[in-house]
């Protein structure tokens, strides 16, 4: 979401990073903390500590880490 549109305010942000989170093994996060997402790294701490709450743990993505594959407006991103 941060990367299509990166005006987006941090609560809309934060609401859309926990939004289905509910009843999962694990979730992915894609966020983007560049100057142009500047909103994405002030909702970052909120986002985490929500996360940390539910009983999430970061980790560290690798080349060990399976592909993840998501379908966004009828196309196939890897």
């Amino acid at each position: 979401t941060d990367g299509m549109n990166p005006k987006l305010c941090p609560d809309t942000l934060y609401r859309k990073a926990i939004k289905g989170c509910e009843n999962r093994n694990s979730i992915i996060l894609l966020l983007h903390c560049t100057d142009m997402q500047k909103n994405t790294c002030k909702a970052l701490p909120e986002i985490i500590k929500y996360y940390k709450s539910k009983g999430y743990e970061f980790r560290v993505i690798t080349e060990d880490t399976p592909e993840l594959f998501f379908h966004m407006k009828g196309k196939a991103f890897k």
